[in-house]
């Protein structure tokens, strides 16, 4: 009863101060604690199913005799058909001016719909092919090798507006080697290395940031500091508040509340 009463001390890893009041030897309160754990906090979850439909990407992208190669996903792609036969056959059998006005206008609207579709899915492959050149040693190697890119990059290269690049990025997927992802993944402000004129990709440097992290030992988290060395040691400059922010954006906690977190979850207990 006194442990149940003092749960907020199990909330904030307070196990001495719990031991304390209770009475409890170490062993009870790990027992009590793992008792606790073992339940449901929310049991009626499992009356919920959701089976959430996994969009097809956009465009794939894959590896041939060492090119990678870009290309639209045909079966996502919306497509317009306008018949001219049976254009032909309402215009033949429609007589009255207003009709033939009307269809008139529908079939241009169609030719328009059908020419902006097609002007889209070539500013998807344009966009993502220029993206992919620039990324081949993400594809290659992985995370931690995402080039510095921001939009305008892009724009210059292809010869279009940032403002389009933006739009075709925007909520668009693409299939790689390294699993699906956002076209909009791939865009990174680069990070200044010292005094040197190298730069490296914030992406890359959160991913280095978060490796670090899941390989810490439980029960002696990296802190901040110890990140910005290990990262020098590797070639990578950043400072201290950098890594912070990145960990704060990758909603990390900070080692002190991973340390409590760990406790709290029985990995240090």
């Amino acid at each position: 009863e006194i442990i149940l009463d003092n749960l907020h001390l199990i909330g904030s890893g307070k196990f001495d101060l719990l031991k304390r009041r209770s009475g409890c030897s170490d062993l009870e309160v790990s027992d009590i604690f793992r008792k606790i754990k073992s339940f449901n906090p929310k049991p009626g979850l499992i009356f919920e199913y959701s089976d959430a439909p996994i969009r097809e990407p956009d465009i794939k992208v894959r590896e041939d005799n060492g090119d990678w190669i870009v290309e639209l996903n045909n079966s996502t792609l919306p497509e317009v058909k306008i018949s001219k036969d049976f254009a032909k056959e309402l215009n033949r059998k429609t007589t009255d001016k207003a009709e033939r006005e009307f269809i008139r206008e529908k079939i241009t609207e169609a030719k328009w719909l059908a020419n902006a579709i097609s002007k889209r899915n070539e500013t998807m492959l344009k966009v993502g092919s220029e993206i992919i050149k620039r990324q081949t040693e993400f594809l290659e190697k992985g995370s931690q090798y995402i080039q510095p890119m921001i939009l305008n990059d892009i724009a210059e290269a292809v010869g279009m507006h940032e403002s389009t690049i933006s739009r075709v990025t925007t909520g668009s997927l693409i299939q790689t080697p390294r699993g699906t992802l956002e076209l909009k993944a791939f865009f990174s402000v680069g990070v200044k290395q010292g005094n040197d004129s190298e730069t490296k990709s914030a992406a890359s440097i959160k991913f280095r940031i978060k490796k670090l992290i899941e390989q810490e030992d439980p029960s002696s988290p990296i802190s901040d500091d110890a990140i910005v060395e290990t990262l020098q040691e590797d070639g990578v400059s950043v400072a201290r508040r950098t890594v912070a922010k990145y960990r704060k954006m990758e909603n990390i906690p900070s080692s002190f509340a991973r340390k409590r977190r760990n406790i709290i979850s029985g990995a240090t207990l």
